[in-house]
């Protein structure tokens, strides 16, 4: 079994040798191609292929062909392929998303500053293998097959916490037997401290585990020390301004920190949608998308700007009134005109026409080189010298690496160093259908099922994978959503093909609610006793929109159809919230049947009102039943073929009549525990009492 897999190791390096003869020579003049380079012919060779075949199966490396090979390229040429990058469309929907920064080992104990602008200069000329020693090529040679992800700082902002996250790492196979690793970690010029990491993985495939560490205040610098198996690198930043931090968005309410400084310097802000921490003494000059309640660090307030069409962002100092702007720098970008839209569109867009563009923020005079790749059908250089001005096309029938999928676009320089990575998605001609819309429930049935439509020519070669109810249309496939469900996922790939998979998460914007003191979201109306309406204890009513387009949501109070109050609910990304004690006097002076009701609006323009959302019990009058009277209270029960006076009344009746149980003895109303049947007579004799309640506590 060993040899079988060094055999078809070698095979794969066999092919990597083709490909970049075809590189090389589709280069070259038309009368340097009639004629290439014996070097380069003379080690492509099938039949010294097949040499080294049985070389390998002796026991000699096959790095050593490969190694050859690239040196035979000349220098100009000479380049690796970026490494494929984790797509937007894989995160787990039970796990956080986390975008790793990927980056080759370098030599041991290298200081990188995290801060630091990548260059995009040409490669220098690497030394004669001759002259250097073979011990000394196969330790270089091992580490240039590791790739270590640099640590970043993320935001969470559902859980309104900051980490330094020290990514996953891949190791080599001779470091499949220790079971940790260790790094070295200093916040804040604090003394280095050791964090022990452990490994999982198998023997083949070993790694080390994610580590997380909370940042409890706002960060000035810090620095990792990296283990020597993962090259022994240092990395640094020192944050200048305690008064603003600022994170890339990357979805799911998270944001990955943008290093705006490098020694001393501010590095601009990338044009696309950020997420700012601000000191409570500042403010932007725009308005933001959105601000969250919750604060980090106990003065910090989160808030979400859309950067986009920016070319600056002024913070204002209120205490010393002082302007101080960041410039904004635009990125690598892809446009197309058919686009269609679910969750992972911002990250990776779905484009079905005939081709895209991709556009540079820069002019690079010593040209980009632009790699499309696919994960399972390898790659293709779109362009080896694009200099950046004009937009570069890219034809989907000749420059993808298969008919559609999901694909990685790589932005490199000229040294092969990846300037920047883009994702998107291709499947022709496709069309999705759902609501986009705000769904507003039936107040007494709650939401309906919701069918998602996928048109889609040519169907019948294509499959589609999902968990929820399928069915074959005309056009396409109709999903079935019940009402319980809002997010589902579902993938569609042509038959045999699994490399053209593309996978898909759609949300159904359906309007739901809870209290804080509820679990599961409702869509219907809840009801709620008076008394739980408690001054000690905050009540929250949570307002869910699944979607995150700005509302403008009001609750409004009523009572016999008159508006009692009215407030404003406060927005976190898709959760509305509202405290229900603010409502606590004018419910207490209120004796009538109280309705809660919310009035949706959007851009002005009213998207649903007098939804009932809330209902509170009547104030009810209790009268005490005077001791001397409770013989003529006494309860008819059945006794045989005929009835009698009972003991007491059962639990079932008091309930029926509006009162509360812990409220019976108080009012001297005899009961009897043991009785479980509940007679019409005995209900009215207590109801009038009390004038009766449809929403009595049910509770023991």
């Amino acid at each position: 079994m060993e040899i079988f897999k060094r055999i078809i190791a070698l095979f794969r390096k066999i092919s990597r040798i083709f490909q970049k003869k075809e590189l090389y020579i589709g280069d070259l003049s038309r009368e340097q191609r009639s004629e290439p380079s014996t070097v380069v012919e003379s080690i492509i060779d099938k039949e010294e292929a097949r040499g080294e075949l049985e070389k390998e199966i002796e026991g000699e490396s096959i790095g050593e062909l490969e190694e050859r090979v690239e040196q035979s390229i000349p220098e100009g040429r000479r380049r690796k392929k970026p490494q494929k990058k984790r797509a937007p469309t894989e995160q787990d929907i039970k796990t956080r998303r986390t975008v790793y920064k990927e980056q080759r080992v370098h030599a041991i104990g290298k200081e990188v500053k995290l801060g630091k602008k990548r260059s995009t200069g040409r490669a220098k000329r690497p030394k004669s293998l001759e002259a250097v020693p073979k011990e000394r090529r196969e330790e270089k040679s091992a580490q240039s097959s590791i790739r270590v992800r640099a640590p970043f700082v993320e935001i969470d902002l559902d859980r309104a916490k900051v980490f330094l996250v020290i990514p996953k790492q891949s190791l080599t196979v001779e470091n499949s037997s220790k079971k940790q690793l260790s790094y070295r970690v200093s916040l804040d010029n604090e003394v280095e401290r050791a964090l022990p990491v452990g490994i999982t993985g198998n023997e083949e495939y070993p790694e080390t585990e994610e580590e997380r560490i909370e940042i409890e205040k706002p960060i000035k610098n810090f620095k990792i020390a990296y283990p020597e198996e993962l090259g022994g690198r240092n990395y640094t930043y020192e944050h200048r301004d305690d008064s603003i931090y600022t994170f890339i968005a990357v979805g799911d309410g998270l944001g990955r920190m943008h290093y705006l400084y490098e020694d001393g310097n501010i590095n601009p802000l990338p044009q696309r949608e950020i997420w700012v921490l601000l000191e409570e003494d500042f403010e932007p000059e725009i308005e933001p998308i959105l601000e969250e309640d919750r604060w980090i660090w106990e003065k910090y307030r989160p808030l979400y700007i859309d950067l986009r069409d920016k070319s600056e962002l002024v913070i204002i100092n209120r205490k010393l009134n002082k302007r101080e702007a960041i410039p904004c720098k635009s990125t690598f970008s892809i446009d197309g005109e058919e686009i269609i839209y679910d969750d992972f569109s911002d990250q990776s867009p779905i484009f079905t026409g005939n081709s895209i563009k991709i556009k540079a923020p820069t002019i690079n005079e010593e040209g980009w080189v632009v790699y499309v790749q696919n994960k399972q059908d390898g790659y293709k250089i779109v362009s080896d010298n694009w200099l950046g001005k004009d937009p570069l096309e890219l034809r989907f029938d000749r420059d993808l690496p298969c008919e559609c999928g999901e694909f990685q676009v790589d932005i490199c320089g000229q040294d092969g160093k990846s300037v920047n990575t883009l994702f998107f998605r291709y499947i022709p001609s496709l069309r999705l259908d759902y609501s986009r819309e705000l769904i507003i429930p039936d107040p007494k049935k709650g939401h309906k099922t919701e069918r998602v439509e996928i048109s889609l020519p040519y169907a019948e070669y294509f499959e589609i994978e999902t968990e929820e109810q399928i069915k074959p249309t005309p056009k396409g496939y109709e999903i079935i959503l019940p009402p319980k469900r809002d997010v589902f996922r579902f993938s569609i790939f042509k038959k045999n093909k699994p490399e053209t998979k593309v996978s898909f998460r759609v949300t159904v914007p359906r309007l739901k609610w809870k209290t804080s003191r509820h679990i599961d979201w409702r869509d219907t109306p809840l009801h709620l006793e008076r008394e739980e309406l408690l001054t000690s204890e905050e009540l929250y009513l949570y307002i869910n929109t699944n979607s995150f387009p700005n509302y403008n949501i009001s609750a409004i109070l009523e009572a016999n159809n008159q508006k009692l109050q009215e407030s404003k609910f406060v927005r976190k990304r898709n959760i509305y919230s509202i405290l229900l004690n603010q409502f606590y006097d004018t419910i207490k002076e209120s004796k009538g049947r109280i309705v809660l009701k919310i009035k949706i609006l959007k851009n002005e323009r009213i998207i649903g009102e007098n939804i009932p959302v809330l209902y509170l019990s009547e104030k009810i009058t209790l009268r005490p039943i005077p001791r001397g009277s409770r013989k003529s209270m006494r309860p008819i029960v059945r006794c045989g073929m005929g009835m009698r006076e009972g003991r007491g009344f059962s639990k079932e009746e008091i309930i029926q009549a509006g009162i509360r149980i812990e409220d019976a003895k108080r009012l001297n109303i005899p009961y009897d525990k043991h009785r479980k049947s509940a007679h019409p007579k005995n209900i009215e004799i207590l109801r009038s009492l009390v004038g009766g309640d449809n929403y009595a506590d049910r509770s023991d």
